[in-house]
């Protein structure tokens, strides 16, 4: 165990980053196999070999690519560049102390904990797009340099930028900015003299971490410009975001503070931090795109609807019946168990055909209809019938979606959906959002409100209670109140 804490030794990966097995490392029997595929090939091996002592399946959470639900995700060890924040774990702590949080539990609880338990910040991305990392390494003596600004890159070399100021003679439409970015950094190097070697950029990015914690400062180009900016704003006296944010935005913005300006008073970069609780679904999960339980604004502001695209249907329907998820139909507020709606295309509204929408076991924002009703509405299945991914909705063809609404209910709108927010519960807790529940607020007070206000308007005027404004022209006396 003592000999893997050893920073000398090297670091063993049999699996490569399309992952599949290494040819240099792995057996033939799995070089070049993706991982998962060798998973009862191992075991049969093992067994073989009187090395397995116990092989059963467990059922358990597996992480996914967040973009794609079928794409499995493999923890790689890889080497990397570090913030050693582990050593000012005692300063962060201190500065933190001194911040007011809403709600204040997350001082010393969550926030708290997550620093009290810090490890070394792993600065480096293996990716494209990104801040690159400023660090340049001697390719044969292997010392490392790290030029502050542009000044200081033109100062090792003049013409360090030559291959960028080549492609932008060709495109003049290129940002200066980008000089400094890949690819064409990529290409700046330089030589010191009566050193050997040449000195070339590490192919890493930046942490988009980094650049989040850095805002306080590089929004006024600070220290090179935006002296006075910086000055009068910082620190901030509040900042808010979501829970989650106590292992992102939170944590980057106080620890580069806190390493950068050692010298100025705490609290550092902001004063004041209000915590928001998730936005979830009816459900109390959190809503998620890819999944497709969230509400669409457009429900709650503008009309009750939603896009569905078009699949075929598993069953016989009766003729003027469609079936969605039960989830949608709930999310558009409907109930019982069948409810008549409105089903016509994005680009062809005028020919609408009015249907029995039933809720069923299903996929979510698909739609299946009768090949009556899909020739009368002019729609077809698309490919990957049942397989389409919410988010994939609203970018199909014409033909392959339907809008389906409620023609009977209008969108609470955006009043009532701000009363939501503000009335539902203290904002650090979760918040349940649905077209039900914005509209079961809107009638605790804004409904009620808005009657009394037009009970009052009504018998004011009879009796003469409201001044109207009176169009110019010779003055008139109001008339008295009849009370």
């Amino acid at each position: 165990m003592s000999s893997g804490n050893n920073p000398e030794l090297p670091l063993l990966c049999a699996i490569r980053p399309d992952g599949s097995f290494d040819p240099e490392i792995a057996p033939d029997t799995y070089a070049g196999r993706w991982v998962k595929d060798c998973d009862r090939d191992l075991s049969r091996e093992l067994k073989d070999r009187d090395l397995l002592w116990h092989a059963e399946q467990i059922r358990h959470e597996y992480p996914f690519c967040v973009r794609s639900d079928q794409d499995p995700l493999i923890q790689y060890a890889r080497p990397a560049w570090y913030i050693r924040t582990s050593d000012h774990i005692e300063e962060v702590l201190a500065n933190n102390a001194k911040i007011g949080w809403l709600p204040e539990t997350i001082r010393d609880g969550r926030f708290g904990d997550f620093l009290r338990n810090n490890v070394d910040w792993a600065l480096s991305r293996e990716r494209f797009w990104g801040t690159p990392l400023n660090i340049w390494i001697n390719d044969e003596t292997g010392t490392l340099d790290s030029p502050a600004s542009v000044e200081e890159i033109l100062e090792r070399n003049p013409t360090a930028f030559e291959a960028f100021e080549a492609a932008r003679a060709k495109d003049p439409d290129l940002s200066p900015h980008l000089r400094v970015h890949k690819p064409w950094i990529d290409a700046v190097t330089w030589t010191k003299p009566g050193e050997a070697g040449v000195y070339r950029r590490v192919p890493e990015v930046i942490d988009a971490w980094f650049d989040s914690g850095s805002m306080p400062f590089a929004q006024w180009g600070y220290p090179h410009r935006g002296v006075e900016e910086f000055e009068a704003n910082f620190p901030a006296d509040f900042i808010s975001e979501a829970i989650d944010q106590t292992r992102g935005w939170f944590n980057s913005l106080i620890w580069i503070s806190t390493l950068l300006f050692p010298e100025r008073p705490l609290p550092r970069p902001y004063r004041n931090c209000v915590v928001l609780g998730h936005v979830a679904d009816r459900e109390g999960k959190k809503e998620s795109k890819s999944k497709g339980n969230y509400t669409a604004h457009e429900v709650i502001l503008d009309r009750v609807r939603l896009e569905f695209a078009v699949v075929d249907s598993h069953e016989p329907l009766e003729r003027g019946t469609a079936l969605i998820a039960r989830e949608d139909y709930e999310g558009l507020d409907l109930r019982g168990e069948s409810s008549s709606v409105r089903a016509y295309r994005a680009d062809a509204p005028e020919v609408a055909l009015d249907l029995t929408l039933r809720p069923a076991r299903m996929p979510r924002r698909v739609i299946a209809l009768g090949d009556a009703e899909r020739s009368t509405l002019g729609v077809v299945p698309g490919s990957g019938n049942h397989e389409i991914m919410p988010r994939e909705v609203p970018r199909l063809p014409a033909a392959n979606k339907l809008w389906i609404e409620d023609p009977s209910s209008s969108a609470p709108g955006a009043d009532a959906f701000r009363w939501f927010f503000y009335a539902s519960n203290p904002p650090w807790n979760p918040t349940r959002h649905s077209l039900a529940g914005v509209r079961a607020q809107q009638r605790e007070l804004p409904l009620q409100l808005r009657n009394v206000y037009a009970f009052f308007t009504i018998y004011a005027d009879i009796d003469g209670s409201i001044r109207r404004a009176k169009p110019a022209g010779p003055a008139v006396e109001p008339r008295a109140s009849a009370r």
